[in-house]
């Protein structure tokens, strides 16, 4: 869901909103911490990681 897109700086990440499934997977992967989830903090991510665990 992530696209570069040419810009006067250079290239730019930008999600496509159309093709963003909200797993954070681009949240995590970014190596300098640049995207954030709108409406979808880390520690909300981590909660369903942690339910995903203590399900049976």
């Amino acid at each position: 869901a992530i696209e570069f897109r040419d810009t006067r700086e250079g290239k730019k990440a930008k999600v496509n909103t159309v093709l963003c499934k909200g797993d954070g997977l681009c949240n995590a992967k970014c190596p300098t911490g640049a995207i954030s989830l709108k409406h979808y903090t880390d520690d909300a991510l981590l909660d369903q990681i942690d339910a995903a665990f203590q399900r049976e």
